[in-house]
């Protein structure tokens, strides 16, 4: 039998603008390729709240979804909190990631407090910052989205954002290039996209953690060759989708002259990224080598844990 996962999916009726329950479908989906038996709870307000809780996700909404959820987010503050300093994975987009900071300051000076999970403010403007956004991230490579939020969030010191951006006037505020924030095993972000069906590398963390603090270990052996090929070929897919986002971020159009910003883009994206992919496949092999024998050493390990299993 799976071992199971239990997913908060946190206020999706009010908070799940721009796809963002996306990401709960991309969570459900790779875990059932990995070997595992995903159970989602969808958590609104005035909900019990659930007794198994391995990994949270939310989502954006306006200032109206926020105003909504707002009273039940404060009676759950310190159960959050406490998850969060546990260790429990969680992904944040756009306005839970501001109420996972200490306030939100609108426009006309209205404040709305935060749970203080990540050391950050956020201050509203007149302008937005909207468009498809790539950011670099020390642990998740380029992470894909989009970012549509006027809210201008600030880190405290010492606080490490998810990335940066190479463009101003965007990220968390258009003046530091940062973007997102990481606490614990918290992701706060503007990205939107949905963001981890784009990005598998943050999929892939938040799962892993979640299995390992659960189970001790991050184990496969449930993983059928179907879903391996499976979770494979969806990969692959992302990998292909991902080229033509990025030549549509640098500015690509077919069958016309291209600019030298594009140009330098298109550069970078079939010399420098490959050479930092080869790099660290390298890296990767030097630490495990999959030789002949440690595949049939692999196999016939898999092979026994299935011959218990149906026994």
């Amino acid at each position: 039998m799976a071992r199971t996962i239990d997913v908060v999916s946190l206020y999706p009726k009010d908070m799940n603008i721009y796809g963002d329950s996306g990401n709960v479908l991309t969570i459900r989906r790779r875990l059932e390729l990995y070997g595992y038996e995903p159970v989602v709870h969808q958590y609104n307000q005035g909900d019990d709240w659930p007794d198994q809780v391995d990994l949270i996700l939310g989502g954006g909404g306006q200032d109206t979804g926020q105003k909504k959820i707002i009273d039940d987010f404060y009676h759950r503050a310190d159960l959050l909190r406490s998850l969060a300093a546990d260790g429990t994975p969680m992904l944040m987009i756009c306005g839970l990631y501001q109420l996972f900071g200490e306030y939100f300051e609108t426009v006309d000076g209205t404040r709305l407090d935060g749970i203080g999970v990540i050391g950050a403010y956020t201050v509203g403007q007149n302008v937005r910052m909207i468009g498809n956004l790539v950011e670099h991230s020390d642990q998740f490579g380029d992470v894909i989205g989009y970012e549509n939020h006027s809210g201008q969030t600030f880190l405290r010191e010492g606080v490490q954002p998810l990335g940066t951006v190479d463009q101003d006037g965007r990220g968390n505020n258009g003046e530091d290039h940062t973007e997102g924030a990481r606490v614990h095993n918290v992701i706060g972000t503007y990205m939107h996209g949905s963001l981890l069906p784009k990005n598998p590398a943050i999929s892939d963390f938040l799962i892993e953690t979640a299995v390992t603090r659960r189970y001790g270990t991050f184990d496969t052996s449930d993983q059928t060759p179907e879903q391996a090929k499976e979770l494979a070929r969806l990969d692959q897919a992302i990998g292909t989708a991902i080229t033509g986002w990025l030549l549509a971020f640098f500015g690509f159009q077919a069958n016309t002259v291209q600019s030298e910003e594009t140009i330098s883009g298109i550069k970078m994206f079939l010399s420098f990224l490959p050479a930092v992919g080869t790099i660290l496949s390298v890296v990767f092999i030097a630490f495990y080598p999959l030789s002949e024998t440690k595949m049939k050493e692999i196999t016939a390990t898999l092979e026994t844990k299935r011959k218990e299993t149906n026994e």
